[in-house]
């Protein structure tokens, strides 16, 4: 397998544009977490929007070189463009974009947050299964039908597709896209009920899209951030430790798709997470409310509440403090 060094950084910022979740009454605040909704110098708060849904903007910090991207888009047309505003955000530096899996929850937001750039063309990376066709759940007799992505929709939108299964390297080597991640755990095998349509026949979605991204922060270790971990978060951990060489993990954070998992399904997570001893485990979107209760019970020096507007500041050292 090719190997994908990464730059180390020596900031890493994550606004949190868009989840499940929004509280204004939390705050916790500190050199690592900054909570949205309160002006920094007083006066009125700004009510922020929480929906089933996920969107980040990352900013990099590498010498005196700042780079800006947006991961995911949210569910609802103007959701996360809505919290942009309310954080008093400027989006005209961000250079590209990263769709981690074609569900409407991830992408139904990305035309208009691409509006917000101001620009009128924009790279976005996905992979090419982000289009299939007729995606569905059934659940018993119901069936339930995903909002369809299209290439047409993206590109009209003002996106300039880069369709990749591999990975692929961004903002000058300092983000990773991990392309396709290979299942590998036992534990993480994920039998569904979803299904899409290719050539005329049903298939069971195994949801090869879905995909991840990787940072490293300097003198600490990579920095990994899902959409929803379809592919396992433990196999897409792997998959970022594989590719870069670095095997210091320093901050998991994402939708880890344990919702609706039982027990004896989500202890295995855990012992893993203890195993890659990272600095912190931020559960977000799609995690559940159990598995984030887990993560907060066996991990609380760890784990981090996220919401919509938080913003986590990831600074890098000098030395090997960690």
């Amino acid at each position: 397998m090719d190997s994908f060094p990464l730059n180390p950084l020596d900031q890493v910022n994550l606004i949190t544009l868009l989840d499940n979740y929004t509280d204004l009454t939390v705050m916790d605040n500190s050199d690592v977490i900054t909570r949205g909704g309160y002006p920094q110098h007083g006066g009125l708060k700004q009510p922020l929007r929480a929906e089933h849904g996920f969107s980040l903007l990352i900013h990099t910090y590498r010498g005196s070189e700042i780079g800006s991207m947006v991961f995911d888009g949210g569910f609802s047309p103007t959701g996360a463009v809505q919290n942009v505003n309310k954080l008093g955000l400027n989006l005209k530096d961000v250079e590209t974009f990263v769709l981690s899996h074609g569900h409407a929850d991830h992408w139904g937001g990305l035309v208009g947050l691409v509006k917000a750039t101001g620009r009128n063309r924009m790279p976005l990376v996905v992979h090419p299964d982000v289009f299939r066709r007729s995606r569905h759940v059934l659940n018993k007799t119901l069936m339930y039908s995903m909002p369809p992505l299209t290439r047409w929709l993206l590109t009209d939108a003002g996106f300039d597709l880069y369709e990749t299964k591999v990975p692929y390297l961004m903002l000058q080597g300092n983000v990773l896209f991990l392309g396709e991640v290979p299942r590998v755990h036992d534990f993480e095998k994920n039998e569904t009920d979803s299904y899409y349509r290719e050539n005329g026949v049903i298939k069971r979605d195994d949801f090869l899209d879905d995909s991840a991204i990787a940072m490293l922060l300097k003198d600490k270790g990579l920095i990994i951030i899902t959409g929803c971990a379809h592919a396992g978060i433990i196999n897409t951990i792997d998959q970022a430790i594989r590719l870069t060489g670095e095997k210091r993990v320093f901050a998991i954070i994402g939708g880890f798709h344990l919702t609706g998992k039982t027990k004896a399904q989500i202890l295995p997570i855990l012992d893993a997470f203890r195993q890659f001893n990272p600095r912190y485990v931020v559960p977000c979107h799609c995690t559940g409310r159990e598995a984030i209760q887990r993560v907060e019970e066996t991990m609380p020096d760890k784990f981090l509440l996220n919401m919509s507007g938080t913003k986590l500041t990831f600074r890098g050292c000098d030395k090997r403090e960690y």
